[in-house]
């Protein structure tokens, strides 16, 4: 599991969690769709089930939540998300967040 990769997934995750929790899996969608344009809709949606499966996201009653919010991956100025890599994300284990100080 590269470091660039869990990098791109917790920016993704800051960009999408850092105002609300927990949000739709609809929203999300829409969010990274419609709102952001960084990906066709299918691939939003292929994206948070994969994203689900690797442990990065939480699923519940429709509504998706991050198992950890890293206040420190605030992305650069224009940043996308690679959708190769986010389409493909590493599974989450916890040593992929930095322990708090």
């Amino acid at each position: 599991m590269s470091d660039a990769s869990i990098n791109e997934i917790q920016k993704l995750i800051f960009v999408s969690f850092s105002e609300d929790k927990n949000l739709t899996i609809s929203d999300l969608e829409r969010l990274w769709s419609l709102e952001l344009q960084w990906m066709m809709p299918d691939e939003a949606s292929l994206v948070i089930k994969k994203l689900i499966k690797s442990g990065w996201l939480v699923s519940e009653n429709n509504l998706v939540s991050p198992v950890y919010l890293d206040k420190q991956s605030f992305p650069s100025l224009g940043w996308q998300p690679m959708l190769r890599i986010i389409s493909s994300p590493p599974i989450f284990v916890s040593e992929s967040a930095p322990s708090p100080i």
